[in-house]
């Protein structure tokens, strides 16, 4: 939107300041953006909103937890993947991205632990981890939790 009224702000050069200014395209494109913005904005929050909700309203299954890192050049993937309260239940149920928990989980990485899964009434899908540790949030969108057995 600066474009569209007064390129100079952000060290156009004159001679091209007048070819953006006044143009429709850039004042509809900013106001693209922030639209989009405050979508993506809105989602997120709303998202939160019922993890927070999730966790103070439903009941929490006991479960195992281990956590496994992908990582590579352009970014860290962490996901919790888990299986029955039963240390003899071998085989995974569950295979979850978590957002990028605020404290140390390599120490889950090594050996499965017991956590609370409180999972969402609606799709029945994990959507926030308990472990002794610290609360582990389950990623927004339809390929972030994936059934395994």
């Amino acid at each position: 939107m600066i474009l569209f009224l007064d390129p100079s702000l952000i060290r156009v050069p004159n001679d091209q300041a007048e070819s953006y200014r006044g143009n429709w395209v850039w004042l509809l494109t900013g106001i693209f953006f922030i639209a989009f913005c405050a979508v993506c904005i809105f989602t997120i929050g709303r998202w939160f909103r019922r993890l927070i909700w999730i966790y103070n309203n439903v009941k929490p299954q006991s479960m195992r937890l281990l956590i496994t890192i992908n990582s590579d050049s352009d970014r860290t993937g962490y996901y919790a993947v888990f299986s029955g309260a039963q240390a003899e239940i071998e085989e995974p149920l569950w295979k979850v991205a978590i957002y990028n928990p605020r404290w140390d989980v390599k120490n889950l990485t090594e050996r499965q632990v017991s956590a609370k899964v409180y999972c969402d009434p609606k799709s029945l899908k994990p959507a926030v981890l308990e472990t002794d540790y610290g609360l582990l949030w389950s990623m927004a969108g339809s390929g972030a939790v994936e059934q395994l057995g």
